[in-house]
């Protein structure tokens, strides 16, 4: 397997830029024609047809040092190592032909211990500052000879053939954990760079007794660590821009014995909707050095019009931390005191908030249940139906659901902190069917309820069939909406959704092995 040819070799004329600052990238970009300037500053591109992650093309290299730990499956997906090797090869073989490429030394991990260094190799300018963006800018300069150091490849315009390469399609992403190497061919899509490394600290950090979790992390002003686990669209990203609490991040933590901290240095927010009163920290941070995929811009003004969704509903923009004033500097916190499973239930039967029991977090943690709003996977559609995924995130987890769902169980037993349940799909009626989506003030109220620590001590009472306890009270919350029966004109029709919606439950979690005490925390009929 060979790397890609250095700039001084002779055996090449191709010019390697290595750790260009931001503003530099942008203006090869713009030379380029790879993408034009919003009038907000941020670098606009599309990623052609492939707009979200394409799970059907990502594969873990199967060999010894995976054989017995990843839970093979339509999603953990396995390749020989001698089918990478031949494709990195041909990559780099096809990069050596062109007459850039763009190189940035990175890390992912704020844990200096769990910290991972990254070569990231990109054909394109606009990847390379989306890296710089998501990744960790170094304080010092990580040498190319590293001991243990990743590598990514991201050659979109080389597309795979399934024949040849053993891949399902034109596109492949490829994890290889014994040569510490990603592969990415055929998608434009830069969230598949962000996500492949996510998926490496999946993988790893539970050898260390480390929960890595898909949520998002703040700190308040009295030090209060909050964390919010959600699929995209459950309005992780945000409920966790807080204007008045600290960001850590938005999408990637790892839960140590010694408390939280980052996988990343930026954010990735989805930005259809996106509005500069409900969403004030995402919309401030979209400037110069941000990258903005697949958004509309008009064609006159260069204003980003978030409403608009011709290419996508999973329109997004990618931007660093720095460009957040209030966020904690260290990119780590201590022990968190309240957990959030964000869940968008299109039924509208679930309430907008639940305090859970740990059996109980554990079988919603396994359960995973949402909806999928402006998908981030490609050939979803732009519906939106129901989805349980296992951990919040069961496209990026390579170990049994079970090895994460334990070390929950065992973080939740070594901190105070408390989980809840929160709602932000639907209620009064199931989606298309007279209801409505809970909003953004009353979610935030709900939150704010939360971190404060208000709902520790509040009134419950227990909500039949899914036998979860429900506030009587929430500030600033209509008091109707707590009970989710209350809130529909037609409780006959809402006793109906709630048995699909517990059957569904019921179904899903057969294929869990679990104690009885975990089995029996979930809804019954």
């Amino acid at each position: 397997m060979i790397d890609v040819i250095e700039k001084d070799e002779v055996k090449t004329r191709m010019k390697i830029h290595t750790n260009l600052s931001a503003s530099k990238l942008i203006d090869i970009a713009l030379a380029r024609n790879e993408g034009e300037l919003a009038a907000n500053g941020a670098l606009t591109v599309t990623t052609g047809l492939r707009t979200g992650r394409s799970p059907k093309d990502r594969f873990i290299v199967r060999d010894a040092s995976t054989e017995n730990d990843v839970d093979w499956n339509t999603i953990n997906q396995g390749i020989s190592s001698e089918k990478f090797a031949a494709l990195w090869d041909r990559a780099t073989a096809y990069l050596n032909t062109k007459d850039c490429a763009f190189v940035s030394y990175l890390k992912v991990g704020a844990e200096e211990k769990f910290a991972l260094t990254v070569k990231v190799t990109t054909e394109l300018a606009w990847h390379n500052l989306f890296t710089q963006d998501l990744f960790i800018r170094p304080e010092q300069p990580i040498s190319a000879d590293q001991a243990n150091q990743w590598k990514i490849l991201c050659v979109p315009g080389l597309k795979t053939d399934p024949a040849r390469d053993g891949v399902n399609s034109d596109a492949a992403v490829i994890l290889d954990f014994t040569k510490r190497c990603i592969l990415i061919c055929g998608t434009y899509y830069a969230g598949e760079m962000k996500k492949a490394m996510f998926s490496v600290l999946n993988f790893l950090l539970p050898k260390h007794e480390t929960l890595p979790m898909h949520c998002a992390a703040n700190v308040g002003k009295d030090g209060n660590t909050a964390l919010f686990f959600g699929l995209s669209g459950t309005g992780k990203t945000t409920l966790s821009a807080d204007p008045e609490r600290y960001l850590i991040g938005d999408d990637e933590h790892g839960w140590s014995a010694d408390g939280v901290f980052n996988f990343e240095g930026g954010c990735y927010a989805k930005c259809i909707d996106l509005s500069k009163e409900r969403e004030p920290v995402i919309w401030d941070a979209i400037c110069h050095g941000a990258v903005l995929e697949n958004v509309i811009l008009d064609s006159q003004t260069k204003e980003p019009d978030y409403t608009n969704v011709s290419l996508t509903q999973n329109t997004r923009a990618a931007y660093p931390r720095e460009h957040i004033p209030l966020r904690v500097e260290e990119n780590k916190a201590g022990q968190p005191t309240a957990v959030l499973f964000l869940t968008c239930d299109l039924y509208g039967v679930l309430p907008p908030v639940a305090r859970l029991s740990k059996e109980q977090a554990a079988y919603y943690f396994l359960s995973g249940y949402t909806a999928l709003v402006g998908s981030t996977e490609v050939g979803q559609g732009s519906g939106i139906k129901q989805t349980f995924s296992t951990c919040f995130g069961a496209p990026f987890f390579p170990r049994p659901a079970q090895v994460y769902a334990n070390l929950l169980m065992k973080r939740l037993e070594n901190s105070s902190a408390q989980v809840y349940l929160v709602n932000t799909g639907w209620t009064g009626g199931a989606h298309g069917q007279g209801g409505k989506r809970f909003s953004i003030p009353t979610t935030r109220a709900i939150v704010n309820a939360i971190v404060n620590g208000d709902l520790r001590n509040a009134t419950y009472e227990i909500l039949p069939g899914f036998n979860l306890e429900i506030p009587t009270v929430v500030a600033d919350v209509d008091s109707r909406v707590l009970n989710p029966r209350n809130a529909w004109s037609d409780q006959h029709a809402h006793d109906k959704f709630a048995t699909l919606l517990m059957e569904n439950f019921i179904e899903n979690f057969k294929k869990f092995n679990v104690s009885d005490e975990i089995r029996n925390a979930g809804p019954s009929l």
